[in-house]
């Protein structure tokens, strides 16, 4: 998904997207979003690819609840 649609489609390399997307088990993204609250960031955009409704359940009970 990354390399096939995310990178062209942002223009940015994969291996940079895959640093900084919410992809991956729910410990590598609550992993990815703290290295980014440390790094001072203030507000993330959550954009699920696809299975929506899925994807959203899953942040809203999952990593959400971690902040």
């Amino acid at each position: 998904m990354v390399k096939d649609r995310l990178s062209p489609a942002l223009g940015r390399p994969v291996e940079q997207l895959e640093d900084l997307l919410l992809f991956g088990s729910v410990e590598e993204c609550i992993q990815k979003i703290n290295a980014l609250r440390e790094a001072g960031v203030k507000r993330i955009h959550f954009w699920p690819i696809s299975d929506f409704e899925e994807q959203i359940e899953i942040f809203r009970k999952e990593i959400v609840c971690h902040y």
